[in-house]
């Protein structure tokens, strides 16, 4: 199970979440790309992803019959799941984690509890947003709220977080369109200094940007 441990030098908490390393790769590969018949995301491979925690039917006629699917994460980097993620072939401790696992008694650390699943945006192996429909796109917001909307019910859950990466360079492994959501039962330290900051410069005529903008 994934770790939430803080750096006893600065201070910050980090996730330390060993069995993401097992996830597949397509920037990886040397040659051609995943083959679209491989890619668990694209329609007709249903059969390679999770059971869906939501589905958008897709129109009359199209080839797949959703167009926007809402997936565990397989490799999640929080859970509430004592085994861990769905995952296969952990990649085995290296010896740095192993001196940190012996150490674990010194430093501060809990389980990284949450939620993780992935927006698959398109059935379609579409390689970036900008390739959407502008409908689709407004698609893809709604469920971003919808979803939400229903992690909010949750009572041990009180941060949500949207995020989308892009290329091997952002941290991305598959190439199909597809964004995450992240859920914590704690706000981390750098968002909650932002609200501090957002508090601080604001006032019941608004913020400071803002009445600077009116007065140009």
């Amino acid at each position: 199970m994934s770790e939430l441990r803080q750096d006893p030098i600065s201070g910050q908490w980090v996730i330390i979440a060993p069995e993401r390393a097992g996830r597949p790769d397509d920037f990886s590969r040397e040659g051609d790309a995943r083959p679209q018949s491989d890619c668990p995301f694209c329609g007709g491979n249903e059969h390679l992803a999770s059971t869906p925690l939501l589905e958008i039917p897709a129109e009359l006629g199209a080839r797949a019959a959703w167009s926007i699917r809402v997936l565990p994460n397989k490799y999640p980097a929080v859970s509430f799941s004592e085994e861990g993620s769905e995952a296969k072939g952990t990649v085995p401790l290296s010896l740095r984690e192993k001196t940190l696992l012996l150490l674990r008694q010194k430093l501060k650390q809990s389980p990284a509890l949450g939620h993780h699943e992935v927006v698959v945006e398109s059935p379609d192996h579409l390689l970036s947003i900008t390739q959407l429909s502008d409908g689709q796109f407004a698609d893809v917001v709604r469920v971003y709220r919808d979803r939400l909307r229903e992690l909010k019910r949750d009572p041990r859950l009180v941060c949500a977080l949207v995020f989308k990466n892009m290329g091997s360079a952002g941290g991305a492994t598959l190439e199909h369109v597809h964004s995450q959501i992240v859920a914590l039962p704690t706000v981390p330290e750098r968002l909650r200094a932002r609200g501090a900051d957002r508090g601080r410069n604001a006032c019941a005529g608004g913020c400071v940007p803002v009445r600077g903008a009116d007065a140009v």
